[in-house]
């Protein structure tokens, strides 16, 4: 290799000496110097700007030179520390430092059973990500006027997930923390939602008047198929949900008007609905050899034994009229919204559907109510506070 030029070499002396002078003050000899000690030191990107001399000196046999995991490690190591510092002097400062040694924790786990290198199954890029959406997450909930993890609910991991829909999946480690660690009165989850909603998912008008008429006069057997309808397109049930109610949630006045808890409230059925339920209720039979009406307690038999109908069964059922549960689902929350049921609580108490769904649809409807709701929202929680 050619030599370089005196100016060249006078330069790259002057650039590099910093790096020489903290060696010479870190170490008082040369079998003491080593690579873990300037990789504390001078960080990964340190390294990599003075990978000249860290080089000169690995050549001569002074220290051993660090891989490249133990680099991306201790660079991560820095993001991860990162994270945590910007929770300082906040009420969750604790919680992030809780989190991140929870994390550590499991990491050493596998290590220690073998899980390292390629085939490493929590990598450091793994907790960085982690603490990542964590300190995100609480400043999302401290924003919301919360100052104890125990306060966090539902709700709040919802609107945090409809606003940042790409840190849903790093989030499930920390919701899976807080249910075991947290201490929160109800367990967390994340809601499995798609934000998107295609354009033809709502029905006209006049399909919708035409399928409940049908419904309504529905006679025998077909009146099984008249209540799932109805409860469909009128009341925001969704085959998985619908097929699990129960007999002994269904109640009957002294008018013979029918009331259903589908959510936290109980809603009074039409009168022309309640007519067409006690049709069905005469019609309804448990399907399985074995078993009488009484025995079965669910609203909709299934065809096994103390079984009830299947989620499959009633798209069946749908694909003979012409729809699909996501339409007749996604006109009903347009119908709501157009009587009346403008806010996301409404629609959670009234149909027992996800805050995360009653807003997708509310933001779609009416981006800008859907806005004031939120502010006003949290007007409420700053006051309360």
């Amino acid at each position: 290799m050619e030599l370089q030029t005196p100016n060249y070499a006078a330069m790259k002396v002057e650039q590099y000496f910093p790096f020489f002078m903290k060696v010479d003050t870190m170490f008082t000899s040369r079998d003491s110097v080593c690579g873990q000690k300037l990789l504390k030191t001078f960080g990964p990107n340190g390294l990599r700007i003075f990978t000249t001399p860290y080089d000169y000196l690995a050549s001569l046999g002074i220290f051993t030179p660090l891989t490249r995991d133990e680099i991306r490690a201790e660079a991560e190591k820095r993001r991860q520390n990162m994270y945590v510092t910007q929770a300082r002097g906040k009420w969750f400062e604790k919680e992030m430092i809780a989190f991140q040694e929870h994390l550590e924790t499991i990491a050493k786990r596998y290590a220690d059973r073998g899980w390292k290198g390629k085939n490493a199954r929590f990598r450091p890029r793994t907790l960085s990500s982690a603490l990542q959406v964590a300190i995100r997450f609480y400043n999302h909930v401290d924003s919301c006027g919360i100052i104890s993890h125990r306060q966090i609910h539902q709700d709040i991991v919802d609107g945090f997930i409809f606003q940042n829909p790409g840190y849903k999946q790093p989030l499930r480690t920390l919701v899976t923390y807080l249910n075991r660690h947290g201490k929160v009165f109800r367990k967390l989850k994340i809601e499995m939602v798609n934000l998107n909603i295609p354009t033809d998912m709502f029905l006209a008008p006049d399909k919708c008047n035409e399928l409940i008429k049908n419904w309504l006069c529905s006679e025998g057997k077909e009146t099984k198929k008249g209540v799932i309808g109805i409860f469909m397109l009128m009341y925001a049930q969704q085959p998985s949900k619908l097929v699990r109610l129960r007999m002994s949630e269904i109640q009957r006045n002294e008018k013979g008007i029918y009331s259903v808890a589908f959510g936290s409230t109980e809603l009074e059925l039409d009168p022309r609905i309640s007519a067409l339920f006690d049709r069905y209720l005469e019609h309804r039979h448990a399907l399985s050899m074995m078993e009488d009406d009484l025995q079965n307690e669910w609203l909709f038999p299934g065809r096994k034994y103390g079984c009830h109908m299947t989620s499959s069964a009633v798209s069946y059922a749908l694909k003979d009229m012409g729809v699909s549960a996501d339409q007749l689902f996604a006109t009903s929350i347009y119908n709501a919204y157009q009587s009346g049921m403008r806010h996301p609580k409404v629609l959670v108490n009234a149909y027992g559907i996800s805050t995360l769904t009653a807003i997708k649809y509310l933001k779609l409807l009416d981006p800008r109510m859907y806005d004031e709701a939120d502010s006003a929202s949290r007007s409420q929680q700053y006051v309360a506070n």
